[in-house]
């Protein structure tokens, strides 16, 4: 290895060492929120383009479920992401679905942001899916989201086949 690169490696070395001691004396929390704020601004739309790109994913996803064309409203269950560990930014919502006539349907959806352009749906609970288990939002929700919905649908977490 020639004198330059060794000088290179030796740099980025101490570059390394110093971004991990750095690191190490953070405290896990610290070190948790900045991970979080990370994957958030490397995967959430700018503000300029969030409610587009997201009108567009959902339009897309329904369309397709519902094999005609949709126009979807929605109503976030919070404005900031839910983040877990490294994962990508989720968000959670309320949906309506209608076609040119009416409504189709109603219910909770998961939208995960990625790369600033997209968001991948999925985990899509219908109003009467709630109803008919309430548990059934566990699968895929956590426990805050799942109380919000719950208590929008009008039914208790433990129950079955709660009437409206």
């Amino acid at each position: 290895m020639n004198r330059a690169a060794l000088t290179g490696t030796l740099l980025v070395v101490a570059h390394m060492v110093s971004m991990h001691t750095a690191v190490a004396q953070k405290s896990a929390t610290e070190f948790r929120a900045m991970i979080r704020e990370s994957n958030i601004r490397g995967n959430v739309p700018d503000p300029a383009h969030f409610r587009t790109f997201l009108d567009r994913d959902l339009r897309a996803y329904f369309s397709s479920k519902m094999a005609e064309p949709v126009s979807v409203e929605y109503q976030l269950l919070r404005d900031e992401p839910t983040q877990t560990a490294f994962w990508y930014p989720i968000y959670f919502a309320w949906v309506r679905v209608r076609n040119h006539k009416h409504k189709l349907v109603q219910g909770a959806v998961k939208m995960t942001a990625i790369d600033k352009k997209e968001f991948d749906i999925s985990d899509f609970f219908s109003e009467a899916d709630i109803r008919r288990d309430p548990r059934v939002l566990e699968k895929a929700y956590p426990p805050a989201a799942c109380e919000i919905l719950r208590k929008k649908v009008g039914v208790v977490a433990g129950s079955k086949h709660t009437p409206r």
